[in-house]
């Protein structure tokens, strides 16, 4: 479809049924929105006889704090807010990204090695996603994302998931949500330079509610059918406003303290270690390793016991069930994970005040993601949401806390894929 095509496609509604299952909550909006990114596409490119427009959504941990890089179990889901691009092939091996906020750039996919210049930047991982899915395709893009930055909601792995629906989209290969995941999460690591684990990737890609098991190379995965509103509660997410920047010691601690624990125990990961062996060796550990290691693989094995509870607990449709170990979750994080205040940063407790004003105000509330700073999780009951919302935003700032719903499909082609 050609870009006036595309224009007047969305004016009369055409793309609504999409929207609508894409679970943006305002269909106007999301129209307009729509609209006014193809049009920058034009501003940008100008008229172009051959268009798609492409979504892949942020995600959110239901449960599962800091489990999956130690081959854990998680509970996790797409979200209703995205980054959405609009798409036209080149004839050549040129990729030219124009995001909304950012400067544009230009990959040349002559080679697919890694290029150390390119480290940390979004080169890396559109370099990396073409030479881990195989797929050598130039085009022009420009996207729009509402998954705020640093939010928790994982933008960075919505964009690497959008760039491989994007390649092997247009160059005509079968992109299962597991495939789009493992190549966003291996161009991160190898060449963006970012360690990571899989759940963020693995839920941007699947949609819906997912229960992942990261024991095995090959990712166990489920999807789980969710409606928390028709569960009577409404997930909100609020940026208390910390900065990540200087907390990448932090982050890189809790790994490595969880592994020091099972290295002692003579393996490399805490998933190699049964439950019960962890549990009957726990007093020989104290001294061993630091006490911080050990309370962080306690933290380890109630919280993957938590996960699979939770996880039943929605197939059922048993909402208090949930709600008691997500609160659990919560508290695990806060007293055994130890990721809720940064040591680098005695001044840096914004996660701390959001989960008790969280609190106050009655809801169920979690540390979201990596800790330290950022976001936390809550689960409000529907009719309490707006006055939630409301009040935490009187301490965090406007649009600081989003109402979001568990969208029920990873990236999409839209007018492709009915």
């Amino acid at each position: 479809m050609n870009t006036k095509a595309i224009i007047e496609k969305i004016k009369n509604g055409g793309f609504d049924s999409e929207l609508t299952l894409l679970a943006y909550p305002d269909i106007d909006k999301a129209r307009e929105r729509l609209l006014k990114a193809v049009q920058k596409f034009v501003t940008l490119f100008g008229d172009r006889e051959c268009v798609y427009i492409i979504s892949a959504p942020g995600r959110t941990e239901l449960s599962g704090n800091h489990t999956d890089h130690q081959g854990g179990c998680v509970l996790a889901g797409s979200v209703n807010l995205d980054t959405l691009a609009v798409v036209s092939p080149r004839e050549d091996k040129a990729v030219t990204v124009a995001s909304e906020g950012y400067e544009p750039f230009t990959v040349t996919l002559d080679t697919l090695e890694p290029i150390e210049a390119e480290k940390g930047h979004s080169e890396a991982i559109v370099r990396g996603v073409a030479a881990v899915i195989g797929c050598v395709k130039g085009f022009d893009a420009y996207t729009t994302s509402n998954v705020p930055k640093g939010s928790g909601l994982s933008s960075s792995a919505a964009f690497e998931v959008l760039i491989g629906k994007i390649l092997t989209f247009l160059s005509g290969k079968e992109a299962s949500p597991m495939l789009l995941a493992e190549t966003g999460h291996i161009a991160e690591v190898k060449y963006f330079g970012k360690p990571c684990g899989k759940m963020d990737q693995y839920a941007c890609a699947t949609g819906g509610v997912v229960f992942l098991d990261f024991k095995t190379e090959d990712t166990y995965s489920k999807a789980i059918s969710v409606d928390f509103e028709a569960l009577g509660y409404t997930l909100v997410i609020t940026n208390a406003g910390g900065s990540h920047a200087h907390l990448t010691p932090e982050y890189a601690s809790v790994p490595e303290e969880m592994r020091e624990v099972a290295r002692a125990l003579g393996k490399s990961r805490l998933s190699e270690i049964p439950t019960t062996e962890f549990f009957r060796k726990f007093s020989t550990l104290r001294g061993r390793v630091s006490d911080r290691a050990l309370s962080r693989a306690l933290h380890y094995y109630t919280e993957i016991d938590r996960v699979e509870k939770q996880a039943e607990a929605l197939e059922k449709g048993d909402i208090d069930t949930y709600l008691e170990n997500m609160q659990g979750s919560g508290d695990s994080s806060l007293l055994n994970l130890q990721n809720i205040y940064p040591t680098v940063d005695i001044n840096e407790r914004s996660l701390s005040l959001a989960l008790g004003v969280s609190k106050l105000l009655s809801a169920v509330s979690r540390v979201h993601g990596g800790g330290f700073a950022g976001t936390i999780q809550a689960l409000v009951k529907n009719g309490e949401a707006d006055s939630y919302i409301e009040e935490m935003d009187k301490v965090f700032g406007k649009g600081s806390a989003v109402a979001v719903k568990i969208r029920p499909v990873g990236a999409y082609v839209l007018g492709e894929e009915n």
